[in-house]
This record gives structure tokens, sequence and C-alpha cells, in this order.
């Protein structure tokens, strides 16, 4: 085993801490920008899957696309889903999410993030592959500290397909001379693990919540509580038992 794929959001940083925050601001806006209820806002929210205050793994914030929050944004705002409404709203949306971003809080997933990136570092080469672009991956892994541990960060540059299409994977194995049965991909969604089956590798699911477990677990060849526990559940896919 040689190399390991990190998800950015809910892996590395806290995904309902940051993205919360964002959401509800960038649809606040387009609530103003279609003259919609306020009340929308809230639907859009839970259409999207926070719930709680948390983000539901298998939600279209957490596991979707920025195409998939425009057709939901278009149903609940303005009821057209054609191409060309579609279109107009998909810049919107896109905007207001980057305009917003600045309301998410930089968290880690846990206090103990950069230590176990640095043991691991010794041993793997460590990836990042996210659906996010490049600035606020850039931004994001500078604000916690940990962009140094990685050999290669592949963020959505509109120009090769993003996850769960397995084209960085590929990449990676060509680029870093590796082979599928040496890497893995460390993932909080059910995404992250249809990109690494798709790719041809394992998947190690991570969730705080049991709930979150039971939800990765049919999709992923192991699951963790928190990354603390990844060093061992990379033992046990090494002995071939999983847990």
């Amino acid at each position: 085993m040689k190399g390991i794929i990190f998800d950015k959001d809910g892996t590395l940083l806290d995904f309902s801490a940051f993205w919360i925050p964002v959401a509800e601001k960038a649809f606040a806006d387009l609530a103003v920008q279609y003259r919609a209820d306020p009340v929308c806002i809230a639907e859009l929210l839970g259409r999207a899957g926070v719930r709680g205050g948390k983000a539901d793994p298998g939600g279209i914030l957490c596991g979707g696309t920025y195409a998939q929050l425009t057709q939901l944004a278009a149903e609940v705002l303005t009821g057209k889903t054609d191409a060309e409404e579609c279109a107009e709203l998909h810049k919107r949306l896109v905007c207001a999410f980057e305009k917003n971003r600045i309301c998410g809080k930089i968290l880690p997933t846990t206090s103990r993030l950069a230590e176990i990136l640095q043991e691991l570092r010794g041993s793997y080469k460590l990836f990042v592959v996210t659906t996010d672009n490049y600035t606020l991956t850039g931004e994001c892994l500078s604000a916690l500290g940990i962009e140094k541990y990685f050999d290669g960060i592949f963020a959505d540059d509109g120009k090769h397909p993003a996850k769960p299409d397995p084209y960085y994977i590929e990449h990676i194995v060509r680029a870093y001379h590796l082979h599928k049965t040496e890497l893995f991909m460390v993932g909080d969604t059910p995404t992250d693990m249809a990109f690494a089956h798709n790719g041809g590798i394992r998947g190690i699911g991570v969730a705080k919540t049991k709930e979150g477990r039971k939800y990765l677990a049919p999709s992923a060849d192991a699951v963790i509580s928190d990354l603390s526990r990844l060093q061992g559940a990379l033992k046990q896919l090494q002995k071939g038992t999983g847990h």
C-alpha cells in the first residue's frame, strides 16, 4: 500500500461548519434575486439534505453537484426547469456560493488532522481529489495548515470529469507509478465510495455518527468514525479482513 486519496469536504474539512452557512446565505441571495418568499430558503436547505444543523452525506449539498443544486433551485424558486432558465440560474447560483464562501468556518474534522497526515506522510503518497475548484480547495487546505502534506491536489478545473468518474484515479496511477491495489480512497459520502470502486480501488468511509457509518457501510470496504482510526483500518484491509 503506497497511496491514499482523500476527499476534502467532510473528510478533512468539517463540512457542516463550512457549507451550511454558505448555502444558507447563497439561497437567501437567490431568493431575493427571484423575488421568492424567504420561507423557500428552509425548503431549499431541507431538500438539499440539511437537517438539524447537519448535512446528510447522501444529500445534494454534501454529495451532489452545482448542476443538481441548480435543478433543485429551479424547482423551488421559479418552477421553470427548461435549459435556458437553468443556464441563467446556474450562473447565479455558482456566483452566490462563491460570494458567500467567506461565511463558512474552516475547521478540521479532527483536532489531530495535521498530526495524522504527518504520520501517514512517512509511509504513503497522499492526494486530495475534490469537486471544488482549485482556488477554494487551496484556501481551505492552507487555512487548515495541511497543504504541504499532499503529493498531489486535484480539483474541478472544468475540463476533466469529476467524481464519481474515475478520471483522477487513472491519472494518479499513471503519474505516480502506482498500482491500483496500492491505492485507497478515504471519503465521507457514497459518491466517494463510487469513485473508488469505479476506479478499481478500495474505499474507506468516514462518519462520526452510528447512522452515518451504517449508511456508508454497504458501499465501503471499511468504515471508521474518525481519521485517527485510519491506520488501523488500512492494516485490516492489508490483511484482507476489513471491518
